[in-house]
């Protein structure tokens, strides 16, 4: 039977060899012919998910850390939470949307999301929050906040992750592709 060379796995296989042509094969989960083979895993996990992971950490840790951090201090609008509705959930405590009113009674915000501890609401329950301007969340008003440091680290570690990333694969990748394959190691 000849080998099919269309599809996602013979995509797969033709840049991986393209890309790595001395490469020996190592272990595998199935046959070599399988798409969930050790090869293409590892492939998969070196290009894609680590180098995008870093990416998340950054930019989602960047988006969140000012509204954190502002409402650790203090800035912000003050009013109140009003609860609307409760997602559906099978395990609680389950997540609440309302609406962000300000103290003379007029909604600013809709459906945003109490970053807070809190005890059990109902619709209409209403919490002391302040809105610092988050992308769909308010904050409690008087209580301290540590999200902001989450945020931080993954700023911090995704900074660090990617920088190795790039050296450990791409770098590595390119400089062993200008060298070419070592003269004094048999190919197998």
């Amino acid at each position: 039977m000849a080998q099919d060379s269309s599809g996602i796995r013979g995509q797969l296989r033709f840049w991986r060899e393209r890309l790595w042509p001395h490469q020996p094969r190592g272990p595998r989960f199935a046959s070599s012919s399988s798409l969930y083979s050790w090869d293409n895993f590892r492939f998969a996990v070196k290009w894609f998910i680590i180098p995008a992971g870093t990416v998340v950490l950054v930019v989602g840790g960047a988006g969140e850390i000012g509204p954190a951090h502002r409402a650790a201090t203090g800035h912000g609008t003050r009013g109140y939470w009003v609860a609307e509705l409760q997602d559906v959930c099978r395990n609680p405590p389950c997540g609440w949307l309302g609406n962000f009113v300000l103290p003379d009674g007029q909604v600013s915000r809709y459906y945003v999301s109490y970053i807070g501890k809190h005890g059990p609401l109902h619709q209409g329950s209403r919490l002391p929050a302040i809105d610092t301007g988050g992308a769909n969340e308010v904050f409690p008003r008087n209580e301290s906040q540590a999200g902001w440091i989450a945020d931080l680290a993954g700023i911090i570690i995704g900074a660090i992750a990617f920088p190795l990333w790039v050296w450990r694969v791409p770098y590595r990748w390119l400089r062993s592709r200008i060298r070419g394959p070592d003269p004094l190691v048999p190919s197998v």
